[in-house]
């Protein structure tokens, strides 16, 4: 049911643009890693598909993160 709200193109070329091509936690590039554009607070959680809400993530981080909060993720 949450792929029924993809982020739309234009926002997540945008994310992935400004993030410089590099996982906002580990700094990989999409050389070293697929990139993702990732929800910080998981749809699951309540987190809304908006670019304050977005980042990117490496697919490791990102699988790492799961459906945790990336401020929460961080800690670990």
């Amino acid at each position: 049911m949450l792929d029924k709200d993809p982020v739309p193109d234009s926002l997540y070329y945008r994310i992935l643009k400004e993030s410089g091509g590099r996982c906002a936690l580990c700094g990989a590039t999409k050389k070293e890693r697929p990139l993702h554009v990732d929800h910080i607070v998981p749809r699951s959680k309540g987190g809304k598909t908006k670019y304050d809400n977005l980042q990117v993530l490496c697919q490791k981080c990102n699988l790492a993160k799961g459906n945790k909060d990336s401020t929460d993720f961080r800690k670990d």
